[in-house]
């Protein structure tokens, strides 16, 4: 009921029949309707550890933004990564992440430019983050804090 046979194209700019194309291609490409190819992807994943703790700040209308600098090292070398995190992510980042801890980060590469107070033009990449994960536990601090994750330790001796 409602069910349009298997042989029936949903839409005729999708079918090739429908364009007076062969169902098989033997056409050649100028007769078949163009195919819509992506525009690009600008996909960022890191893997590292944060160099440094994270900086929240709130930008004039009260958006929380935090900056994070995140080190991979897959070859003998490290490189280090401008990270921006916005909203929840910024939040989280900023309670929960400190110097040291293994994050994973997702989100897109954006380059911007600026006019410094020295009339000099200034240029910075970074990642623009969508999510941020923390891929280990919290470090306990030395004083009694029950909201702080166990460590791993910890765990180990539960289940022993």
């Amino acid at each position: 009921m409602g069910r349009r046979p298997a042989t029936q194209p949903l839409t005729p700019t999708d079918s090739p029949e429908a364009n007076g194309a062969e169902p098989n291609g033997a056409d050649q490409p100028s007769s078949a309707p163009s195919r819509r190819l992506p525009r690009g992807i600008n996909r960022v994943e890191l893997l590292g550890r944060l160099a440094a703790d994270p900086e929240l700040h709130y930008t004039p209308g009260g958006l929380p933004v935090c900056n994070l600098r995140v080190a991979t090292n897959d070859t003998s070398w490290s490189e280090f990564h401008d990270v921006v995190a916005w909203r929840q992510q910024a939040e989280f980042a900023a309670n929960y992440l400190g110097k040291g801890r293994l994050v994973f980060v997702v989100g897109r590469l954006q380059h911007r430019s600026w006019d410094a107070e020295d009339g000099t033009k200034r240029y910075r990449t970074e990642v623009n983050a969508f999510d941020v994960q923390a891929l280990d536990f919290k470090p306990q601090d030395s004083g009694d804090d029950t909201d702080a994750a166990p460590a791993v330790g910890d765990l180990a001796d539960a289940f022993a």
